[in-house]
């Protein structure tokens, strides 16, 4: 139990610094726009100090988001799937999170009005928030799906009337008729000695008699 929330907890934690570092960088590098920085040749417009920075953050970012996601998925599984996976939620936050980066950084109030950054910015809007939100709604609609089928198949099957457990009869097989008659003669024969050896009064006798007669 420990590992897995522990597990759980550190690649979320990773995984959202690396959305947000990929974000941030991805914002400076867009308002930076087109430069040049070193060589032989003097550019026109040089690059602004720590842009490389900026671009080996953005870099490692991305493969911290996967470390991040690694180790979520290390975490195990608890017995019951969850409706969105952090596969989904991953994919889809770092594409809504680069088109929206590139989008503000190229129309908001900060903005170099730079036509090459706003015409990519609607280039990867275009592009990249299809690609973060309808897999987003394919794994809802189908964890909705199928937790109203597994319902569906649940509710049929208690419709069902359990099968009765089967029924064994124990009761000892009926004795042969001449089994039984020749045990009542030898019964009856048995009272006759103990009433002529005096163990029995003729009123025992005659009871035991009846009662032996009774149950042919």
């Amino acid at each position: 139990m420990i590992r897995y929330w522990s597990l759980s907890l550190l690649g979320m934690l990773v995984s959202l610094a690396s959305l947000l570092l990929i974000t941030w960088a991805l914002y400076h590098l867009v308002r930076t726009g087109t430069c040049a920085s070193g060589g032989p040749y003097v550019s026109a417009r040089p690059c602004p100090e720590g842009t490389g920075a900026k671009i080996l953050g953005l870099t490692g970012a991305i493969f911290a988001l996967l470390i991040g996601g690694g180790i979520y998925a290390a975490r195990g599984n608890r017995g019951h799937g969850a409706t969105l996976g952090m596969g989904i939620v991953l994919w889809s936050l770092l594409f809504i999170s680069l088109a929206a980066a590139t989008f503000v950084a190229a129309f908001g109030p900060a903005n170099n009005d730079d036509p090459g950054a706003r015409t990519a910015a609607i280039v990867l809007a275009i592009v990249f928030l299809p690609m973060g939100i309808l897999p987003l709604i394919g794994a809802v609609g189908f964890g909705f799906g199928r937790s109203r089928l597994k319902g569906k198949v649940s509710v049929t099957a208690s419709s069902y009337p359990k099968p009765a457990p089967p029924q064994f009869d124990v009761s000892p097989p009926p004795r042969p008729a001449g089994a039984q008659a020749a045990d009542v003669t030898a019964r009856l024969r048995k009272l006759d000695e103990l009433r002529d050896s005096g163990l029995l009064t003729d009123e025992e006798f005659q009871a035991k008699k009846a009662e032996i007669l009774r149950e042919l």
